[in-house]
Formats: structure tokens, C-alpha cells, sequence
């Protein structure tokens, strides 16, 4: 019988073992994630959601000031600081005749957009040709906030993502997400074994 209880406990250590890990695989792979509001990645496109309709998001670095023949693509986080050049496609027609504005805020972390300094800003304008593009130079890393609006009054609609600018995952991150998988994994071996001790304890107190 304690042959029977003890091959039990080792499924059952390796079970919790098995799901440990797959726990942390995900935190290590998603981990570094940033959550960019109303951006997200669709079929290998960037697509920005405003109230009911959506728009298509490209952002470009170029490697050289004068030229975007040779360019760096992103999406939600800027690589490194420098000029960027954003085009946003209106995918629904109904956006075309919309007043549209861009402001990009330096995020400081408040969650009062309204007390946010304003970076840079484009005022509302239609845009009959469904495509509206800038350029700004971010000459310093951080974190921001962007915010488009389409519309007025009622019928006003925000899309809001946060991005930031030259800030890369260092090393120390990933070693730390590795340290608390190490000792989770170590605390549920620990539980385990201790488990299965008692449980040989209450089955022969002699060994």
C-alpha cells in the first residue's frame, strides 16, 4: 500500500511540476509584454481600434534623415529615439469625413491624460483621401501616450495606446522572471516532498 500511495504522490509532484513550468514559460515569453490600449497586431497588421471603426497603423524609423528608402518598421514601441514617420490608413470610409486629431503626451504616470504635457499634435482635419501621415523627432527616451479622435460632439470617438521610446527589455528583467520561476518551482518541490513525508509518517511512524 505505501508503495501504491508513494508512486501517487510522485504523478502527483510531477503534475504540479509539469504545470510550474508551462507557467512559466508563459511568463517568460509574455512577460515583457506591454499592454498598448487600443493597438494590436491583426494578420501581420497594425490595427488601431476608435470606438466601432479602425484604422491601419504603420510606423517607420529611417536609417538615414533625408531618405525612407532604408527604414525600420514598428508598431506599438518605438525602437530608438530619432524621427519617426506614422501613417494612418482610414480603413472604414466613414472616418473620411471626420475631423481627425493626433496628440502624442508624455506619460508620467498619473492617469490624468488631461494634466499630461502635450508633446506634439496635429488639430482636427478631415481627410477625404483616407491616409493622414506626420513626422516627429523624439529626442529623448521615455514613456508616452497617443491618442487619435475622430469626430465631435456624441459622436466623438478616442482611441488611447501607450508606447514607449528607446526603452529595449535589459537582461536583469529576464533574470529576474527566471529567479521567481526558480523559486516557485523550488517552493512546490519543497510542499511536495513534504507531503510526502507525512503521508509514509502516518502510514509506518517507524521510518
Amino acid at each position: 500500500m505505501a508503495l501504491g500511495v508513494g508512486m501517487d504522490l510522485r504523478l502527483r509532484i510531477e503534475k504540479h511540476l509539469v504545470g510550474v513550468l508551462a507557467l512559466a514559460l508563459i511568463v517568460l515569453v509574455s512577460g515583457p509584454a506591454f499592454s498598448h490600449g487600443s493597438l494590436s497586431m491583426d494578420e501581420d497588421d497594425c490595427k488601431l481600434k476608435i470606438g466601432r471603426y479602425q484604422m491601419h497603423f504603420a510606423g517607420y524609423m529611417p536609417h538615414d534623415a533625408k531618405s525612407l528608402k532604408r527604414y525600420s518598421e514598428f508598431c506599438e514601441d518605438i525602437p530608438a529615439r530619432g524621427q519617426v514617420y506614422v501613417v494612418l490608413d482610414l480603413i472604414d470610409p466613414e472616418l473620411r469625413a471626420m475631423p481627425i486629431a493626433v496628440q502624442v503626451l508624455e506619460d508620467r504616470g498619473r492617469g490624468n491624460d488631461n494634466i499630461a504635457p502635450v508633446v506634439f499634435e496635429i488639430p482636427p482635419e478631415s481627410h477625404p483621401t483616407g491616409s493622414l501621415s506626420y513626422r516627429y523627432t523624439f529626442d529623448k527616451p521615455g514613456n508616452f501616450i497617443g491618442l487619435v479622435t475622430a469626430g465631435t460632439g456624441a459622436d466623438r470617438v478616442v482611441a488611447r495606446f501607450p508606447f514607449s521610446v528607446g526603452r529595449q527589455i535589459s537582461w536583469w528583467t529576464y533574470a529576474s522572471y527566471l529567479l521567481l520561476v526558480l523559486v516557485a518551482v523550488g517552493g512546490v518541490i519543497f510542499w511536495a516532498l513534504r507531503s510526502h513525508n507525512q503521508v509514509l509518517n502516518r502510514i509506518d511512524p517507524g521510518s
